[in-house]
This record gives C-alpha cells, sequence and structure tokens, in this order.
C-alpha cells in the first residue's frame, strides 16, 4: 500500500512538472536477463522513444503505447518484453515539439553468458584524427571489470573508462590505429573478449589546416633575389 500510495504522488508531481520525465526516475535500471520491463514518459506534448540499436535482428520485443492525458499533458509507454544483452544502453524519451526536451534512462541486462554488449563478432570502426571518439567496450550490467588491450597483449590504462560509452579517446591520432581487445571478468563465470579494429584517418578540415600552413609557411621562406626557395612541412 505504501508502494502504491508513493508511486501515485509521483505521478499527480508529473503532471504540474514543465520539460520530459521518465518512470522509473532513476538515472540506471538493471534488469534480469530474459525479464520485461515498462518504461512510462511524461510531457507536455506527444513524445516518442529511441531505443538502443545494437543489434535489431537479436533485440527484445517492443510495444509502445502512447496517448493524451488529462490537463493536457501526454504519456507514453514503452514496454520491453524478454530483455536480453543486446538491449542494454540509453531509452531517450523525445517531446516531438522540441527536441531538445528529453530525458533518458540507461538499462542494464544482468547476463553472466554474456559480458559485453557486443559479443562474438569483430567490430571495424573509422575515425576522425582529433576528434574524440569512444572505443565501445560497454559491460552488460555494472559489475562486470572490463579492461583495455593493444595487438601486442598489453593493457592500455591511458584511457578513461565510462561503462556507458565505453573507453574514451580524446585526442585520437594516426598512431591509434590498430586492433584492440575488449576482455570482460566477473567471478565464477568465463571471461569474455571482443576484438575492435580501428583505423584513425586525417580530418579533411585539419588537412586543409595543415596544406594552408605550409603553404604559408614555405611562401615566408622564399628569397626572391637569390630565387632560392625552401619549404617545410608542419
Amino acid at each position: 500500500m505504501r508502494k502504491f500510495r508513493l508511486v501515485f504522488l509521483l505521478l499527480i508531481s508529473l503532471y504540474h512538472c514543465e520539460g520530459v520525465h521518465i518512470i522509473p526516475t532513476e538515472s540506471e535500471i538493471v534488469a534480469a536477463s530474459g525479464s520485461d520491463i515498462l518504461l512510462e514518459c511524461f510531457g507536455e506534448n506527444p513524445l516518442s522513444w529511441t531505443v538502443p540499436t545494437n543489434d535489431e535482428d537479436a533485440q527484445a520485443g517492443k510495444n509502445v503505447t502512447s496517448y493524451k492525458m488529462n490537463e493536457g499533458h501526454h504519456k507514453s509507454a514503452l514496454k520491453i518484453y524478454g530483455l536480453t544483452f543486446v538491449d542494454v544502453g540509453y531509452y531517450t524519451c523525445i517531446s516531438d515539439n522540441d527536441e531538445t526536451k528529453d530525458a533518458k534512462i540507461y538499462v542494464y541486462v544482468t547476463d553472466v553468458n554474456n559480458l559485453l554488449v557486443y559479443n562474438g563478432s569483430h567490430l571495424y570502426l573509422m575515425e576522425l584524427q582529433r576528434e574524440a571518439f569512444y572505443i565501445p567496450c560497454r559491460p552488460s550490467f555494472s559489475n562486470v571489470k572490463v579492461t583495455l588491450w593493444n595487438e601486442f597483449d598489453e593493457q592500455l590504462e591511458e584511457f578513461p573508462f565510462d561503462p556507458h560509452y565505453g573507453f574514451l579517446v580524446n585526442n585520437p591520432k594516426l598512431t591509434n590505429s590498430g586492433i584492440y581487445t575488449c576482455r570482460a571478468s566477473f567471478p565464477g563465470y568465463t571471461n569474455a573478449s571482443q576484438n575492435i579494429s580501428i583505423t584513425v584517418h586525417i580530418s579533411r578540415k585539419y588537412f586543409i589546416h595543415i596544406v594552408f600552413n605550409v603553404i604559408i609557411f614555405c611562401l615566408s621562406e622564399v628569397n626572391f633575389p637569390e630565387k632560392r626557395y625552401f619549404c617545410s612541412g608542419i
């Protein structure tokens, strides 16, 4: 009875709140593998959902019910059936009239047989120099320990880790290209690993910047009376 009263009071408070709100109100939740969950979203305008796209063919079934409530408020309910590890990620509810108004919740799935969200296939990523990106080593639930290794079997600790996204490469260089391995472990269960090939390309903007600087530097070093030319890259 007490739990019902708290939920009722929360629903009443959401009626009078501006913006978009999700129930459960936590920033992240943990669900058992194979279970069903219900996410409810409330807002002043019609609402829609964006969901993880880790493996659309293998994801759990989903059903969305949206309708207008009293006092001009809207509700959208997302029911997810038979969760698996590929359903891990952010579920975001967005106002159809203003995409800057949204709310999101991160869903973990406790799957001891699949410790990583991507499991069993080799990933290939193409990234741009100087543009930060994440190496997507994501655990299926938060108690999983995840480490990153290079192709020489050396553990890499210089990249910050966020279990919602992976390892952050903040200022990628061409030398960051290579094969990486995510390794996941959980006491009492078989470890998991995931190979990721990353190719870092020079961005068009940075390439033009380099060429422009080289041209300016070359022109500044021209000695016209002696017709002597000197040019150096950067």
